[in-house]
C-alpha cells in the first residue's frame, strides 16, 4: 500500500506541476499550471476561440468553482445593453478578439452615419456624450448648449433643428420663439425685450410669470389682466405709470362715499391691494374704535360731497347736539370733554368721572354705587344746582317729615316748601 501512494503521488507530481510529499501524509502544490490539465480545452473553444489569442492562465479568466461562466478582463466594462449581446455581436464570426478598438464608434460607426434624426454629421465620435449602454435610445444630449429642462425635455429634436440642422442653431430662445412673440396679442410683445426667460419659463409657456414688474403683483392685482392696467390697442406698457392713481384716478374721482376730494391721491394711505374695500384710514387724526368702527364715514364728515379736511377732531366737533340736548342731566355745568365721562363703546352708561369731587365724592363713601339718575332728579330741571333731590332718595330715616322734627332748631333749615338740594347747604360733602 506504501509503495502505491508514493507512484500515485509521484505521478500527480509529473502531471500538476511538481507535487512534493511529507513523509507520505502531506501534497504540496509549488506550481498551478491549469492549463497542464487544461490544454484539451483551451485547444478546442471556439466561442471564443482561445488558441494563439487568449493567454495559458486559465485563472485570469476561470475559477475553480464552474468551468463556465467565465471572468474574463474585458477592456471596458460590459454593462446594460453589452452586458446582454453575445460576443460575435461586436467579435464577428469566427470571432477576432486581437486589436478590436475600445471606443464606441468602432462597432457603431455605422449607427452614426446612417442616423438621420438627427444627422450626425456635425457630432464628435464619442458615442457617450449622449448615448448610454443601457439603451441606444433616447439619446441623452449632456453636451446641448443650454439644458433640457421642462417642455424642452419631452419635444423632439426636429421641433428646433429643422431639415435636421445642428450646426448653428442659435441658443437664444428667440430663434425658436420669435413668432410667438410676434404674434402675442395678450399683452403684445413689441415694447418687451426679446429674453424671453425674464416673463416665461421651460415648463410651460403660459402662465407667464413677470417677475421684473415695477412693483410686486399681489392681491387683487395678482389676478387682474395686464390690460385691465395696461390698456390700448395693442396694449401699451412702455412707460406705464407706478402710481396706483393713475389706473384708479376715476375711483378717486367717483368716490361719493366719502368723497375724496380733500384726499391726497396717495391710495396706498387707506387702500390696500387685497380689496379696495374696506378701505383702512389708517391716516385718521385719532383711533378709530369702540361704536366708531361701525359708523360710515359720513356721520362724521357731513356734506355733500362729505367734507374731510379741516374736521374738528374733538369729541363735541360730533357731539354738541348730544351734549346741549341731555336733559338727564342736563350739561350745561359740565365740561365739553366728553371722554371725562364717556367712552368710545357706547354712549350709555356713562362713567361720571366729571363728577364735581371737591363739593360732593363719588369715588368714596356709600355715593359711589348708585347711578346719576337716582340723585340727579330729571323733573326737577337741567342738570347743576338744583336738582339733586337728596329726600327723594333717602327715605325711612330720612324722611322730610323725620328731617323737619330733627333739625327744628337749626338755624337756617327752610320750613314749609324747601327748594331741591337744600340737604347740601349744611351737608356739601353728603356727609353728617
Amino acid at each position: 500500500m506504501a509503495l502505491v501512494v508514493a507512484l500515485g503521488s509521484a505521478a500527480l507530481a509529473g502531471a500538476c506541476g511538481g507535487l512534493t510529499g511529507d513523509a507520505g501524509d502531506h501534497v504540496e502544490i509549488r506550481n498551478r499550471q491549469c492549463v497542464i490539465c487544461h490544454e484539451d480545452e483551451y485547444a478546442k473553444t471556439s466561442k471564443p476561440p482561445h488558441a494563439g489569442l487568449f493567454s495559458k492562465q486559465c485563472a485570469d479568466c476561470h475559477t475553480e468553482s464552474a468551468w463556465v461562466p467565465a471572468k474574463f478582463q474585458h477592456p471596458f466594462p460590459l454593462a446594460g445593453a453589452h452586458a446582454k449581446a453575445g460576443c460575435v455581436a461586436c467579435h464577428g464570426d469566427p470571432p477576432k478578439y486581437d486589436g478590436l478598438p475600445t471606443e464606441c464608434v468602432g462597432c457603431h460607426q455605422d449607427d452614426y452615419d446612417k442616423s438621420p434624426y438627427p444627422g450626425h454629421q456635425t457630432f464628435p465620435l464619442s458615442c457617450d456624450d449622449c448615448h448610454n449602454t443601457l439603451a441606444w435610445k433616447p439619446a441623452s444630449p449632456a453636451a446641448h448648449p443650454f439644458p433640457l429642462t421642462g417642455a424642452h425635455a419631452v419635444i423632439e429634436c426636429k421641433a428646433c433643428h429643422q431639415n435636421d440642422v445642428f450646426k448653428g442653431t442659435p441658443k437664444v430662445c428667440v430663434g425658436c420663439h420669435q413668432a410667438d412673440y410676434d404674434q402675442s396679442p395678450y399683452p403684445g410683445h413689441q415694447t418687451f425685450p426679446t429674453s424671453c426667460l425674464d416673463c416665461h419659463t421651460t415648463f410651460a409657456w403660459k402662465p407667464a410669470s413677470p417677475f421684473k414688474h415695477p412693483w410686486a403683483l399681489n392681491g387683487a392685482h395678482g389676478k387682474a389682466a395686464c390690460t385691465a392696467c395696461h390698456t390700448g390697442n395693442p396694449p401699451v406698457y412702455k412707460g406705464t405709470s407706478t402710481a396706483c392713481v393713475s389706473c384708479h384716478q376715476a375711483d378717486y374721482v367717483q368716490s361719493p362715499y366719502p368723497g375724496h376730494s380733500s384726499f391726497p391721491t396717495t391710495c396706498g394711505d387707506c387702500h390696500t391691494t387685497a380689496a379696495w374695500k374696506p378701505a383702512a384710514t389708517v391716516t385718521h387724526q385719532w383711533p378709530i374704535t369702540g361704536a366708531h368702527s361701525g359708523l360710515a364715514c359720513a356721520k362724521c364728515h357731513v356734506g355733500t360731497p362729505p367734507v374731510y379736511k379741516g374736521t374738528p377732531n374733538q369729541c363735541v366737533g360730533c357731539h354738541l347736539a348730544d351734549f346741549n340736548a341731555s336733559p338727564y342731566p342736563g350739561h350745561s355745568g359740565f365740561s365739553k370733554t366728553c371722554t371725562d365721562c364717556h367712552t368710545t363703546t357706547a354712549w350709555k352708561p356713562a362713567s361720571g368721572a366729571g363728577h364735581p369731587e371737591a363739593k360732593f365724592p363719588l369715588k368714596a363713601g356709600a355715593h359711589k354705587v348708585f347711578a346719576c339718575n337716582e340723585c340727579h332728579n330729571a323733573k326737577l330741571g337741567p342738570n347743576g344746582k338744583g336738582n339733586a333731590d337728596c329726600v327723594g332718595c333717602h327715605t325711612g330715616q330720612h324722611t322730610r317729615a323725620k328731617m323737619d322734627g330733627k333739625h327744628s332748631g337749626e338755624k337756617g333749615y327752610p320750613s314749609g316748601a324747601a327748594p331741591p338740594n337744600f340737604c347740601l347747604t349744611c351737608h356739601p360733602q353728603g356727609k353728617h
